[in-house]
């Protein structure tokens, strides 16, 4: 189970790569319209990046959907948690699943105070409960995000912004990966 598991994550790191690669030549002209000394280059004027390409890539592959499944399975099998100091121990015993999202509709974030929110977008990162595919899992899902943005002509989305995301993605995987393998 773990070996298939293992495999699968494998071969979604493969389509993160080739994701990526589908990038290059775009991020090669962003990097020419930062040299380049005229303003005639509009972004109208710039080739369209390949989102379309990329959201089917990372939304189909079979190996990427099948990644939270597979990131279960294999940390059940693979998680060995450090044990807490008893100050750790408190403190996070401490923290109730209900404080970090709540069911509030009054307020334009999904939380009775501003620091609840903060709490449940970057916790997970440092809570010692967290599972080691949660790092990778949300890196990557971020990168789906930007993708859909793109998608919806938001002009943040550059190619230079998704290689990042893209690249960061891979080094989870890659570190994800080696855990597993160690």
């Amino acid at each position: 189970m773990l070996r298939e598991a293992r495999a699968r994550v494998g071969r979604a790191r493969e389509d993160v790569a080739k994701a990526l690669k589908l990038l290059e030549p775009y991020v090669r002209d962003d990097d020419d319209d930062d040299d380049a000394t005229s303003s005639s280059s509009s972004s109208e004027e710039r080739r369209t990046l390949p989102l379309k390409e990329l959201n089917a890539l990372l939304a189909t592959s079979p190996a990427i959907r099948a990644l939270e499944e597979d990131a279960v399975v294999i940390d059940a099998l693979t998680s060995k948690a450090a044990p807490l100091d008893d100050v750790e121990k408190r403190a996070w015993n401490s923290v109730n699943a209900e404080e970090w999202l709540t069911q509030s509709s009054t307020t334009t974030l999904p939380a009775k105070r501003p620091n609840d929110f903060l709490c449940a977008v970057f916790s997970c990162y440092n809570d010692p409960r967290a599972p080691p595919s949660t790092e990778m899992l949300l890196t990557l899902r971020l990168a789906k995000d930007g993708v859909k943005m793109g998608l919806r002509n938001d002009a943040r989305i550059t190619a230079g912004g998704l290689t990042a995301s893209l690249t960061d993605v891979l080094e989870k995987m890659d570190d994800y990966l080696s855990l597993v393998d160690g």
